[in-house]
């Protein structure tokens, strides 16, 4: 069996909108490659390579956390055509055989646009870097969207 959890907050100040989401899962040592954990990337830890964080068959184990806060450039506040976003992500995965140390947690900061587009939604393009050593990736990460992150 498979456990996760996905929680979403979202606030508006004025114009700034402030966004977070916590995750976590944990799944059984025997489930297969495709029910285990992937960190690193567009959804969990910006400023990696996607799924750069766990094994190659994935981990039993996983949390993230994001914080983004979003602020229109172009149109209306409550319904702009264009935005910023800076955000700040961590996560970790691990397997159920592994010691959890905060000294693993990978963090990464960033910013990035979003643009409206009629009939498709939010288009985004987002550059980040990782703030913990990381023995994949140093230097800024890029990544393309379809929609709000979260």
């Amino acid at each position: 069996p498979t456990l996760a959890a996905d929680l979403r907050v979202f606030r508006a100040a004025g114009s700034v909108a402030f966004a977070a989401r916590a995750r976590g899962g944990a799944t059984g040592e025997s489930a297969p490659w495709y029910d285990r954990f992937y960190v690193g990337g567009l959804y969990t830890v910006r400023g990696y390579p996607s799924q750069s964080l766990s094994g190659p068959g994935g981990e039993t184990r996983f949390w993230s956390a994001s914080i983004e806060l979003r602020a229109p450039i172009v149109g209306r506040p409550e319904e702009p055509r264009l935005a910023a976003i800076a955000f700040v992500d961590a996560g970790d995965a691990w397997s159920v055989d592994e010691a959890v140390s905060l000294n693993d947690v990978a963090v990464g900061i960033g910013w990035g646009i979003r643009l409206r587009v009629p009939w498709i939604g939010w288009l985004g393009v987002d550059a980040a870097r990782p703030l913990s050593e990381s023995p994949v990736h140093e230097g800024f990460h890029g990544n393309a969207s379809i929609g709000m992150t979260f």
